[in-house]
């Protein structure tokens, strides 16, 4: 999958469900590639638009993800992460290199008030 070209719109709101049972989908998904050469972090994301890169790749399979994914926005956040998780059979192997700025992405993502390293 090759974006030239994304814009990040604005912060997702999560609708709670109430759901239950296995958190990884029963179908499969295979991301071999996924490269967004230039994303747009709108306004309405961190307060001032900003621009960056998404590279990575994914393969969801059989109750496992195995995720590759690299990301960086100018002058606020970069992310690393390599997972390889299988929920149902307690498989959890994270690597991860978070740093952002207090009103990056990162940090409106997951609610954090401060910056994160």
């Amino acid at each position: 999958l090759h974006m030239p070209q994304a814009t990040f719109a604005k912060v997702p709101q999560l609708t709670p469900t109430g759901r239950t049972g296995p958190i990884l989908p029963g179908f499969d998904i295979h991301i071999g590639a996924l490269d967004v050469d230039r994303l747009i972090v709108a306004k309405q994301v961190t307060g001032v638009v900003r621009t960056g890169s998404i590279h990575g790749g994914a393969d969801v399979r059989s109750g496992r993800a195995i995720v590759n994914l690299a990301a960086v926005v100018e002058g606020s956040d970069r992310l690393a992460l390599k997972l390889d998780a299988e929920p149902d059979h307690d498989r959890f192997d994270v690597g991860l290199h978070a740093h952002g700025a207090a009103k990056g992405v990162l940090a409106k993502l997951t609610g954090l008030p401060g910056p994160i390293a």
